[in-house]
């Protein structure tokens, strides 16, 4: 507890603002240093030093993407452990994510020792949790933010004892609107994500079963198309979607919840 309150007195009195100074002030010089920042990694760096002050060993904060294959104009700042980040890619774990997909069903900051969150969960969701918590990753504050364009987004604090003051969670809350802001802003320079074009009804299907495991003959059996048909859905919607490989464009599809 006495660590604590060192780190609260050393946010509210250090390189954010003067001493004895109340929250909302400690905001408004946070809000003028996202200002200033002129690229994400200055901006990450600012979220990185904010949540170490407030108690947090990790965050991360952006839209509900595959952290290693963002799409153009998106962001997503986050000092998680590597071997999570590594592991939550391979395993495509931004479709499954319980965190992300509770934050897309409420306007409210949840906790995930929050039993109303905890009882949602799914086995395979709850196994997803259970594997971040082997890398650290147990305690976590989920705040909900505006969806960029068609994109979700949220900010989470990770504390590693789970020891959350109010005072840290209220004050969490409020710099994440001018980091998010900046971020946007930065993200997009002034552009938005650029998508070809929208899916057809079939690209959508063929897409949203590749999505679920299944084979070319699977899913041309469950569409009663040839396999010869899925594929140039697939080709087609990849074109539209400016995807690399079908795997690609099913992420980018679910990015742009056109597949769900």
């Amino acid at each position: 507890m006495r660590e604590k309150w060192a780190a609260r007195e050393k946010f509210a009195s250090g390189v954010f603002v003067g001493s004895n100074r109340a929250a909302g002030d400690i905001v408004f010089a946070f809000n003028e240093r996202c200002g200033l920042a002129s690229s994400l990694e200055t901006l990450a760096a600012l979220l990185f030093e904010a949540a170490a002050q407030l108690g947090f060993r990790y965050v991360a904060c952006g839209a509900h993407i595959d952290p290693l294959c963002p799409p153009n104009g998106v962001f997503l700042m986050h000092n998680y452990p590597a071997d999570w980040v590594e592991r939550f890619t391979r395993k495509q774990y931004h479709r499954l994510d319980p965190v992300l997909r509770y934050a897309e069903t409420t306007l409210n900051a949840f906790s995930w020792d929050d039993p109303a969150f905890l009882a949602r969960l799914t086995e395979r969701q709850a196994r997803v949790l259970n594997e971040a918590r082997m890398f650290r990753l147990a305690h976590g504050y989920t705040i909900p933010l505006s969806h960029d364009l068609y994109l979700p987004a949220s900010c989470s604090f990770v504390s590693e004892t789970g020891d959350m003051d109010p005072w840290s969670l209220a004050v969490a809350k409020a710099v994440m609107i001018p980091i998010y802001c900046r971020a946007s802003l930065l993200a997009r320079d002034g552009r938005v994500p650029k998508m070809e074009g929208m899916l057809s009804p079939r690209e959508r299907d063929c897409l949203t079963l590749k999505a679920h495991g299944a084979a070319d003959k699977e899913i041309a059996t469950r569409l009663e198309i040839s396999v010869s048909t899925v594929c140039r859905h697939f080709d087609r919607a990849r074109l539209r979607l400016s995807a690399k490989s079908r795997e690609h464009a099913v992420s980018l599809a679910i990015q742009t919840r056109q597949i769900l």
